[in-house]
């Protein structure tokens, strides 16, 4: 599955249930620090977190299987609607590396 077919899917699903979608996706889990340390998995290191424990959200489970086409999903805040729902976009890698 491609990156945009995830965006579109996450889409149609944050469509359907915005506030179930938003809250999923801004929830971080506790992971090992083995997992936040993967190359391309985005996560939130120990150092990073007030309780010292490393983390993960969705998000960034599905960047490192979109950072095997050189691809990141996006996920933007739409504050426009009566509750906040996401919008997911896909960027290249390689352009959002160089924003940076």
């Amino acid at each position: 599955m491609k990156a945009q077919q995830i965006c579109d899917l996450l889409n149609e699903a944050s469509a359907l249930d915005p506030e179930g979608v938003r809250n999923m996706f801004l929830h971080a889990f506790p992971i090992t620090d083995e997992l936040s340390n993967h190359p391309t998995i985005p996560c939130f290191g120990s150092e990073e977190c007030p309780d010292g424990i490393a983390k993960l959200r969705i998000l960034g489970l599905l960047n490192g299987i979109a950072a095997i086409d050189g691809e990141l999903i996006m996920m933007r805040e739409d504050f426009s609607q009566p509750f906040p729902c996401v919008e997911f976009h896909v960027v290249d890698r390689a352009m959002r590396s160089n924003a940076e």
